[in-house]
């Protein structure tokens, strides 16, 4: 790959950059942003129509940005200085061919905000739990009175903080398979990294199973003696990847009580501190509901203390956490009939956790964007706890089909509103409503946070 060079404050002034994918979450906003601020002249180019990114566009209204919408060119990348693209633009994408056929330096904004901050950085990653683990981590930190920013997968852009993240502060990334996979052109990993879990998704991104396998461990990879890899014992390829951990590893474990750092053991989280364990809180005291919020706990709490973050701060974060929007969210409880938005829930093994950490019956609404994800995962965690599933989205038929043993009563619905419609008129009080798609939201929607902001307006009339 053509590895864009370092570059000083004011290094890209008077260079010509394009920005490939603005996209909706921020990423693409903060790298247009950065390189203004720079005195770049800058081209953004995305292939979504300008009506689909309108507050992405409003972020940036007055300043002296070039678009492309609604199309790629390979002229825009290969006509240009430096190009810079999301993390969600696949490796075999056309653009990032062209670049490299035309020996056009390529980065990331993940890769620019690496090389310009001097922060000590705490990298998160995992297919479930890592942002709820990485914003769980970040109050631990602010709590302790410590100055800590996050980002990468989580939030907004941090470019336009570099020059705030200097050596005496915290910097917590989340960071999906997209970004590592980019953060390994510079070889480097973080001075503390965790991993949740593992299990193949993304397929459509990369390449194979391997390849994402290969783009989440390294986080590790290139981490030195004196670091330390937070992971999970209870995950057989993370316990794999740890017996080749070039850092110090801490692992936590809800089912192993030996040799660990973390663990779960009567009704309590405990945690090993100068060589005794000592608890953390009781599971039930935890805020937040779900099946690996204790995991969740305990990576947090290890990531903390491996910068030096005491117990009380860990503890007071942790009674103290409220959790986040579309992940197990509680919406509303009418006429005796609670409401779940966990649209965050993109693929079928979290949507099976979700279903598995509530009390039925359970009345399910699914579906989304095809894949070819197995549903089985969804079809164990359902059986005896969920009356009936309603399935909308491309994948609505398909689910419908394969769940059919498990979920006698289901229905395939037109939209999100008609399943909402639907369930609401059979749901009784005592039930539980749950949006858990198990599924990515790109058929109807923009992102999983555009879905889940619907499933609310269309339970409480307002997004709070």
């Amino acid at each position: 790959m053509n590895r864009a060079p370092r570059s000083p404050r004011g290094g890209f002034r008077g260079k010509k950059v394009t920005v490939v994918g603005l996209g909706t979450f921020g990423g693409g906003v903060g790298a247009a942003r950065f390189f203004v601020e720079e005195g770049a002249d800058v081209l953004v180019t995305d292939l979504r129509r300008r009506e689909k990114l309108l507050a992405s566009l409003g972020s940036l209204e007055g300043l002296p940005i070039r678009y492309r919408l609604g199309e790629n060119r390979p002229e825009d990348v290969s006509d240009c200085d430096l190009a810079v693209f999301s993390p969600a633009v696949p490796p075999a994408s056309p653009l990032i061919r062209a670049a490299r056929a035309a020996s056009t330096p390529i980065t990331s904004p993940l890769n620019i905000l690496w090389d310009r901050m001097e922060a000590y950085p705490i990298g998160v990653t995992g297919t479930r739990g890592k942002t709820t683990t990485t914003a769980l981590l970040t109050d631990m930190i602010r709590e302790s009175g410590r100055p800590v920013f996050s980002g990468g997968n989580i939030g907004g852009s941090l470019l336009g903080q570099a020059d705030r993240l200097g050596p005496d502060v915290t910097v917590v990334l989340e960071l999906s398979s997209f970004q590592l996979h980019w953060l390994r052109e510079l070889s480097v990993s973080p001075k503390v990294s965790v991993i949740t879990n593992f299990s193949p998704h993304h397929l459509d991104w990369h390449e194979d199973s391997a390849s994402y396998a290969t783009a989440k461990r390294g986080i590790l990879e290139f981490q030195a003696s004196g670091d330390a890899a937070i992971l999970n014992r209870d995950d057989p390829t993370v316990r794999e990847w740890g017996l080749d951990a070039p850092a110090r590893t801490f692992w936590f474990s809800t089912g192993d009580a030996s040799n660990v750092d973390s663990m779960l053991k009567d009704g309590k989280l405990w945690i090993r501190i100068d060589g005794t364990m000592e608890a953390i809180c009781a599971v039930d005291e935890i805020p937040i509901r779900g099946k690996f919020q204790p995991s969740n706990v305990m990576a947090a709490a290890l990531a903390a203390r491996a910068v030096g973050i005491d117990l009380e701060a860990i503890r007071s974060a942790v009674l103290g956490f409220r959790g986040l929007p579309h992940r197990l969210e509680r919406v509303a409880t009418l006429e005796g009939v609670e409401f779940f938005n966990d649209s965050k829930a993109t693929t079928p093994a979290a949507a099976a956790a979700a279903i598995e950490s509530l009390e039925g019956p359970i009345h399910w609404i699914g579906g989304g964007k095809e894949s070819d994800e197995s549903i089985g995962p969804i079809a164990r965690a359902a059986a005896g706890r969920v009356a009936k599933a309603y399935l909308f989205g491309e994948a609505g038929p398909r689910i419908a089909r394969e769940i059919e043993s498990a979920i006698p009563l289901r229905i395939v619905c037109k939209s999100l509103e008609e399943a909402v419609r639907l369930v609401r008129e059979e749901a009784k009080e005592g039930c539980t409503i749950l949006l858990s798609p198990g599924c990515a939201s790109y058929d109807q929607y923009l992102n999983y946070e555009e879905r889940g902001d619907e499933f609310k307006r269309l339970v409480i009339g307002v997004v709070q």
